[in-house]
């Protein structure tokens, strides 16, 4: 068993702290409810321009569609919602959550332990392989985020494919090292993964099959799989952690916080805020612009914008093609 990491964490005020820790139920259903009505807009516009409109409409809106569709896995909704942060009722937090976790194939208790992992050990080697450096991120990644992205929709563990992995889990296998490190161990929580494996392994299947009855069959991709045009949630969500340093105690220098406009900071649950949300995981997506704020005089010059960390990031990947040992110090930007 590791040994704890001693995480370094910039003091704060704790009175203030306090105040920040606290959650709402009225900001938390701001955000889900207006993310699950957008998806649902976007999904009704998708079936109407299916029977009424052209082909390249219907093209555009299913890009629309998936566009917003994939801010409701572990790329936004439930990487907070796994956090529980951000309701005040806990029921209100679980109930979108799982239901948000159902509708993107994520696995709510895999997601969970696995997350923890990762915050626990951020990029340390053989402890956190839910975010493994040094990052790749080529041409073909790029073309399956604007067309179809099946693998990387589940999970933020882009090895395996979907229908593999819940079937095995359905069955109580585990599939990989990282499976087992999480949940060999942990029997109850294991048994409560095959059940959900089987829930939405089977629910997603009834559906399929209702749809099918329905004359409907369109509904599927509009709701079961869509896994396509989620460039967006990957231009936001790679900068995460692309190019830092792995195997330090310092969030500062292995996480990268980037200035974002309103719209993307709304479908990004405020995770641009990432140095922020590792160092104090208790504190809601809402409140983390005010705990930057109150963090930012010990902190690296945050990025100015996702143009400023995507070239950022496109140099050091360079970079490590041939010294795998490189990584961007947060620190010498200005």
């Amino acid at each position: 068993m590791m040994e704890r990491i001693k995480w370094y964490r910039i003091e704060a005020d704790k009175q203030a702290m306090k105040t920040l820790q606290e959650r709402s139920d009225a900001k938390g259903l701001l955000q889900a409810g207006s993310q699950l009505l957008a998806v649902v807009a976007t999904g009704g516009l998708c079936f109407w321009a299916f029977h009424h409109l052209a082909w390249p409409w219907i093209v555009v809106a299913f890009f629309l569609h998936g566009t917003l569709f994939a801010f409701l896995s572990p790329a936004a909704a439930c990487h907070e919602l796994s956090h529980g942060t951000p309701f005040k009722t806990k029921a209100l937090n679980e109930f979108f959550y799982h239901l948000f976790s159902f509708l993107t194939w994520n696995n709510p208790v895999w997601f969970r332990i696995s997350h923890t992992e990762h915050h626990q050990n951020t990029l340390h080697d053989a402890v956190d392989q839910e975010v493994v450096l040094p990052a790749r991120f080529g041409a073909m990644e790029w073309i399956k985020a604007f067309t179809f992205n099946v693998p990387g929709a589940p999970r933020g563990l882009w090895v395996h494919n979907i229908l593999p992995w819940y079937i095995k889990h359905s069955l109580g296998i585990m599939t990989s090292e990282w499976d087992r490190r999480l949940f060999d161990d942990r029997p109850k929580k294991k048994q409560e993964l095959v059940v959900w494996a089987r829930i939405i392994l089977f629910g997603h299947l009834a559906l399929a099959a209702l749809f099918i009855a329905l004359g409907q069959w369109i509904l599927i991709p509009i709701l079961l799989l869509p896994f396509y045009g989620c460039w967006l949630s990957l231009v936001v969500g790679i900068p995460q952690h692309a190019g830092l340093q792995d195997n330090v105690p310092d969030f500062r220098r292995s996480c990268r916080t980037v200035k974002q406009d309103g719209f993307t900071r709304w479908c990004y649950w405020n995770m641009n805020y990432h140095i922020e949300h590792h160092m104090y995981a208790a504190i809601p997506f809402h409140n983390l612009p005010k705990l930057h704020e109150m963090l930012k005089h010990d902190m690296p010059v945050p990025c100015k914008n996702l143009a400023a960390a995507w070239k950022e990031i496109n140099a050091t990947l360079k970079r490590q093609k041939t010294d795998p040992e490189f990584y961007f110090d947060s620190f010498t930007r200005s």
